[in-house]
């Protein structure tokens, strides 16, 4: 007698069974200045939410979603950056989380099926999407004008 098992259901046989490795999907994803934006709102929500704990936990929560059965490369990315914000954000001495040895094998691990063929194109890459995610936290928390006299017809015409 044979089990008939549904596709999915036969990779997460045969990946549980070790028999195969986890698969790789291109996910559908937003273009480069959303993306951005997402990680900016998601690292500021954390921080404000939780400090570093809640940060480091949103990061584990991030690779997790993102590598579940699966592995979507766009949202692997996204939690890449995710991380290296958090790092260049608190530092080498906030955490050992975020210690290079602890970085180094994160990257190691979701560097890979994130489609990196390298250490150095995944820093690279980081690095890069880093400035943007800084630009977009400069916006977040730049301080709003505050008028202190009130805009007359006069002042209208001056600015």
């Amino acid at each position: 007698m044979f089990l008939r098992l549904s596709g999915f259901a036969f990779a997460t046989a045969l990946m549980l069974s070790g028999c195969a490795t986890q698969p790789v999907v291109m996910d559908s994803h937003a273009d480069v200045t959303t993306r951005m934006f997402n990680i900016a709102s998601r690292f500021e929500q954390a921080r404000h939410q939780g400090g570093m704990t809640g940060v480091t936990a949103d990061i584990e929560k991030c690779y997790a979603t993102a590598a579940f059965l699966v592995a979507k490369i766009f949202e692997l990315r996204d939690c890449l950056v995710l991380d290296y914000v958090a790092y260049r954000s608190f530092g080498v001495a906030a955490s050992p989380y975020f210690e290079p040895k602890t970085i180094t094998a994160r990257w190691t691990r979701y560097g890979a099926p994130a489609q990196f063929d390298s250490q150095n194109r995944l820093a690279r890459y980081v690095q890069n999407a880093y400035s943007l995610v800084q630009a977009d936290l400069a916006q977040m928390n730049a301080a709003p004008i505050v008028i202190h006299e009130p805009i007359t017809p006069h002042l209208a015409s001056h600015l």
